[in-house]
């Protein structure tokens, strides 16, 4: 019931959510998977086993590593050809690298993505491919709006839609166009690191390959680098999560998905999620979204639109260190009956006996308070699961089991 199933899993750091959740899951799910691997332990400890025994081809994609020993991403990879949905394929990588930003700074980030639609147009239409480090450096060449109006304008050969956004790029007066660039350039910086550019320069994998044939990709990126690739994170989340569900599972395409969404509060918002991960059912892809605590979800999805993740049909919570997260666990468990008695002692009076009364009476109260579940033992954990009772279970730390040592070469 719960493979067939998304998971919410909440539990503070270095309470066993890599050892007790997400390795068990890498061993014991068999077809396909895409797993942020932040340390890298998952791909160390798993890819061999999944290669091996579970058939699987495996590739880790590195965007920070120092040895450049990473597998390729490159998003242009799924923008279509069409001219007709080729718009829409950059609009989804410019929304979710340049995501809006504080009411009132709409006609900055409009025009940084009006600039990303242009140069990628640019780029694909003159050399029929791009790279995200393309658009960094053609964007920092000098006099570059002299550069555009020469390039662009002048040249029929140039889609309607290419000359209509340089069009209005070039239509801003020079102050306009400067402070436009400045914005641009604090967004797309990351795209100046040569080791993302690396990472990003070709495509080693194939997302709409998910679901025909097994494949694990495994994501690492460490915890000094989270916040600064961020946004490459959550576009290469936002194109799986756009492919895998734009059409239901063919014939030819067996194979599930596990993704194992670790550090999900890192990422940014991703607008197909926000209403939640039910719909991705259908597309045969099931998600475990791993956060740290509550607020990483209400932070980006705000109280609304979190609700979503918070109905998913199972959560599991570790002893929790945070007191609203306590309470909601506490509230969601329910309520038990339990008896309270209560005696009184009369005492004697005179010729008068003293005497005792018992008094009972049934009273509701949490199945687990708040405080309770705060101080859960690091051996237990919570289980919620839709239309069952709540289930207070052992951890299964892969190393403590003789199944999944085993199963990774141990005794």
């Amino acid at each position: 019931e719960i493979e067939k199933s998304n998971m919410l899993m909440i539990g503070p750091t270095g309470s066993g959510k890599t050892t007790a959740i997400a390795i068990p899951n890498l061993l014991e799910w068999t077809g396909s998977g895409v797993f942020n691997d932040l340390k890298g332990e998952l791909f160390r400890l798993t890819g061999s086993y999944r290669q091996n025994k579970l058939d699987n081809e495996c590739f880790l994609w590195a965007p920070a590593d120092i040895h450049k020993s990473t597998s390729c991403y490159n998003p242009f990879f799924y923008v279509s050809d069409h001219p007709d949905c080729r718009i829409r394929d950059l609009q989804l990588i410019a929304e979710t690298l340049i995501p809006a930003t504080k009411l009132g700074d709409g006609f900055w980030y409009q025009s940084s993505r009006e600039l990303f639609l242009t140069l990628s147009l640019y780029l694909l239409e003159t050399k029929g491919k791009a790279r995200l480090s393309e658009i960094h450096d053609l964007s920092k060449q000098e006099s570059f709006f002299a550069w555009l109006a020469n390039e662009v304008i002048v040249h029929e050969e140039f889609s309607k839609s290419l000359k209509q956004n340089a069009f209005a790029l070039l239509g801003a007066d020079e102050k306009t166009q400067k402070n436009i660039l400045k914005d641009f350039h604090a967004r797309m910086g990351l795209f100046n690191d040569p080791l993302v550019g690396y990472a990003t320069r070709g495509n080693d994998f194939d997302f709409r390959e998910l679901r025909k044939k097994k494949m694990s990709i495994y994501i690492q990126i460490p915890d000094g680098d989270k916040e600064r690739l961020s946004p490459i994170l959550t576009l290469f989340w936002a194109q799986l999560i756009h492919v895998i569900s734009s059409h239901e599972p063919q014939a030819d395409e067996p194979y599930g998905v596990l993704a194992l969404m670790d550090e999900f509060g890192n990422m940014a918002r991703i607008n197909k999620l926000k209403e939640g991960l039910s719909f991705l059912r259908s597309y045969r892809m099931r998600c475990l979204i791993i956060v740290q605590y509550l607020a990483q979800i209400y932070s980006v999805y705000g109280r609304y639109d979190a609700k979503g993740f918070l109905n998913s049909k199972v959560k599991v919570a570790f002893a929790l260190n945070d007191r609203e997260d306590a309470k909601f666990f506490s509230e969601v468990m329910g309520t038990q009956t339990v008896k309270v008695s209560s005696s009184s002692v009369n005492t004697s009076h005179g010729d008068h006996p003293g005497s005792r009364s018992e008094n009972i009476n049934f009273q509701s109260r949490p199945l687990m308070a708040s405080d309770e579940i705060m101080q859960l033992s690091d051996k237990k954990a919570i289980i919620l699961m839709e239309a069952r009772h709540p289930i207070k279970a052992d951890k299964c730390y892969w190393f403590k089991d003789f199944k999944y040592r085993y199963l990774l070469g141990g005794t």
